[in-house]
C-alpha cells in the first residue's frame, strides 16, 4: 500500500513525542524484558519500547486489543515495526544528545525548568501534580526527561535554521514543492462601504442600503464594476489599485474570504458583511500551478517571501539531516529480536482477515456497518478509530510545511488591503 510510507513516519514521529526518558532507561515497571538495543554502549531497555507504545496507544484511543489488532491491520503495520519505529526514535535522540554539544549546543537546563514549573503552576499542590503524573504513567524524572529532549530539539532546530544557507537551488526545490498548494487560489478585488463600531443602527442600515444600490446597479449593467470602486469605495488604498487586494491570503478576513469561494473569474458577489463593512468582490484572476516551476516569476509575488521563509526551513532540514545521518553512520548501534509476550505484539493476520471482509462487505452496501449485526459492530467501531488515528497522525507528519507555509502567509500579506483583513 503505497499510503502507508506517510503513516508510517507519521507514527513514528507520535512515537517519538510520547518517548519513556531521554536516559532511554525503562518506565515505571522495572526492565522485565532485557535490552531491546544498544547505541555506542547506551541501553535501550525493552521496556522503555513497551511502556512508550503503550502510551501512544492510549492517546490515540486504541487500549483494547480489538481497537488495537483492526488499527494494525487497516495501515499494514505490525507490532515489529511499531517497535522499529520507536527504537529508531529512541536512538537518534541518544545521538542528538550526544551530538549536540560538538556543535556547542548545550542544554538550556533553565528552559527546561521554566517549561515544568509552568506546568506545575496548573495544580493546587504538589499531591495534584504528582497525581496528574501518575495517571498518565510518568514519574516526575521521566516527564522531566521529556522535556529536556524536546527542549533540545527545538535548540538544535533553531541552529540549523540559523546556519541554513538558501541558495536559488532551494528555493526553486521549495516553489516545485509548494506550487500545488497555492494553485486555484483567487485574486480578487473589492468595493468597500465602510462601517464601524462608532455608528448608530441608523448608520449602519444606511451603509448596507448603499452597498445593496451599488451592487443592484453592477449587476444591472448600468455601473461597471472598476468605476463604482473609483466612486464609492471606502477602502482608498486597494481603490487605488482598482480595488485590488491581490490573492488569497490568510491575512483577509473569513468573512471576505468565504465571500468569494465559490466564485469564478470574472464573477461578482452578493454583499458580504465583516467587520470592515459590506463588500462587494470580484475575482480577477485564479491561479493554476505548473507542473514545473522553473523561475519564482511562474509564482504570484505575494507568495515569494513565505516562499523563501519554508526554504530556509527546508535547507535547515537537509542539513539537520546530514549531520543526523552523520551521527548514525558513526555510532555502534546494536538491535535485538523482538521478545514474545510483549503487550502489544497481536495476531495482525486474525485481524487483517476480519478487517478485510468488513471492508468488502461495507463497499456492498452505503449503509455500511451499521447493517452487520452485533458480531462485526466491534470491529467496525476499531477500524474507524484507528482510521482516524492514523488521519490524525498524517495531518501530523506534514504540520512543519503547514505550519511554515501558515506562519509565512501570517507574515506576507501586507499587499492585500487592511480593509479586507
Amino acid at each position: 500500500m503505497k499510503t502507508l510510507k506517510p503513516l508510517k513516519m507519521a507514527l513514528a514521529l507520535s512515537l517519538a513525542a510520547v518517548a519513556c526518558a531521554f536516559g532511554l532507561t525503562a518506565c515505571g515497571s522495572g526492565n522485565v524484558h532485557g535490552v531491546a538495543a544498544t547505541v555506542n554502549g547506551v541501553d535501550i531497555q525493552e521496556d522503555s519500547v513497551t511502556d512508550g507504545i503503550a502510551r501512544w496507544r492510549s492517546a490515540q484511543n486504541l487500549d483494547s486489543e480489538e481497537q488495537w489488532g483492526m488499527f494494525l491491520a487497516a495501515y499494514g503495520y505490525t507490532p515489529s515495526d511499531l517497535r522499529d519505529a520507536y527504537i529508531s526514535q529512541l536512538r537518534d535522540r541518544e545521538l542528538m544528545k550526544e551530538g549536540a554539544p560538538e556543535l556547542g549546543v548545550e542544554l538550556d537546563t533553565a528552559e527546561v525548568e521554566m517549561q515544568i514549573q509552568s506546568l506545575k503552576a496548573n495544580f493546587s499542590d504538589d499531591a495534584a501534580w504528582q497525581k496528574s503524573l501518575a495517571d498518565a504513567k510518568w514519574t516526575e524524572d521521566e516527564y522531566r526527561a521529556e522535556v529536556e529532549a524536546n527542549v533540545l530539539q527545538t535548540q538544535l532546530t533553531t541552529y540549523f535554521k540559523d546556519k541554513a544557507e538558501v541558495t536559488d537551488e532551494i528555493i526553486l526545490e521549495t516553489a516545485n514543492m509548494y506550487s500545488a498548494y497555492y494553485n486555484d487560489r483567487k485574486r480578487t478585488s473589492h468595493i468597500l462601504i465602510k462601517v464601524d463600531d462608532s455608528m448608530d443602527d441608523a448608520a449602519k442600515a444606511a451603509a448596507r442600503e448603499k452597498a445593496q444600490g451599488i451592487l443592484d446597479q453592477i449587476k444591472a449593467g448600468t455601473l461597471t464594476f472598476e468605476d463604482a470602486v473609483a466612486q464609492y469605495s471606502d477602502d482608498t488604498a486597494s481603490a487605488q489599485q482598482g480595488g485590488d487586494v491581490g490573492f488569497d491570503s490568510s491575512k483577509l478576513v473569513a468573512e471576505y474570504r468565504q465571500g468569494y469561494a465559490d466564485l469564478e473569474v470574472g464573477q461578482i458577489s452578493d454583499l458580504v458583511e465583516s467587520q470592515f463593512g459590506y463588500h462587494i468582490i470580484k475575482v480577477t484572476e485564479k491561479y493554476e500551478a505548473p507542473e514545473e516551476v522553473t523561475s519564482l516569476d511562474q509564482i504570484p509575488d505575494i507568495y515569494h517571501e513565505e516562499l523563501k521563509q519554508t526554504a530556509e526551513s527546508v535547507a535547515a532540514q537537509k542539513d539537520y539531516t546530514a549531520w543526523l545521518q552523520g551521527l548514525r553512520d558513526a555510532a555502534t548501534f546494536t538491535q535485538n529480536p523482538m521478545p514474545s509476550g510483549l503487550p502489544y505484539d497481536v495476531d495482525v493476520n486474525k485481524y487483517k482477515q476480519r478487517y478485510e471482509q468488513l471492508m468488502s462487505q461495507m463497499s456492498t452496501t452505503s449503509e455500511g456497518a451499521s447493517v452487520l449485526g452485533d458480531g462485526t459492530s466491534a470491529s467496525s467501531d476499531a477500524a474507524s478509530s484507528g482510521a482516524a488515528s492514523a488521519s490524525s497522525e498524517s495531518a501530523s507528519a506534514s504540520a512543519s510545511s503547514a505550519s511554515s507555509s501558515s506562519a509565512s502567509e501570517s507574515s506576507a500579506s501586507s499587499a492585500s488591503s487592511s480593509s479586507a483583513q
